[in-house]
């Protein structure tokens, strides 16, 4: 059985609220049909108070200074109205310090090997990404369709604004990306 791991990847900031969830047939509709990325919204876990700070991220391996700040949280963060899918009260930032900051996350699909080998299991991919005023940075959210050997059957990948689709603003853009498993996964 395969599985796939989420990644988000920011170039100096990263913004965003990533959501992945599969749909399936009804009878296994609770076990799996919501998000199955932990805490893919930031929502766990205390925030730094300014962005400037790290703080741990649960549910994420972080390389960089990667952190989870609130919303409006200083005058250049965003705010509820400018955050995007369904805002909570912290999303993730690229934090302080690195250029290049990523989390990953590694989920297991094993316990779906029935209705993924049937063919056919769709997913859904969606999240808030942005940046800062006219700071040129960017996020992405990348899931890796991984087989039972860890060998990579498929990447799907889902682009944050660039500054111009912002108009130059601190905010946050929905994205969202959907299709069938790789067979194999």
């Amino acid at each position: 059985m395969g599985q796939y791991f989420a990644s988000c990847t920011s170039r100096l900031t990263l913004l965003a609220i990533a959501c992945m969830s599969l749909p399936v047939p009804a009878a296994r509709a609770v076990a799996w049909g919501g998000n199955l990325i932990v805490n893919g919204n930031a929502e766990l876990g205390s925030a730094s108070p300014n962005g400037q700070t790290v703080v741990p991220i649960p549910g994420w391996s972080v390389t960089g200074s990667m952190t989870v700040t609130t919303y409006a949280a200083s005058a250049t963060l965003p705010d509820t109205a400018h955050a995007g899918i369904n805002p909570g009260s912290q999303f993730f930032t690229g934090g302080p310090w690195s250029t290049v900051t990523q989390a990953i996350q590694w989920i297991d699909l094993a316990p779906f090997v029935s209705e993924i080998s049937m063919g056919g299991a769709r997913f859904e991919i969606f999240g808030a990404f942005g940046g800062i005023a006219d700071q040129e940075d960017g996020a992405r959210m990348v899931v890796v369709w991984l087989d039972a050997a860890g060998q990579s059957l498929r990447t799907d990948t889902l682009l944050g604004p660039n500054i111009f689709e912002r108009c130059n603003r601190t905010s946050l853009v929905n994205r969202r990306s959907d299709g069938i498993l790789p067979s194999g996964t």
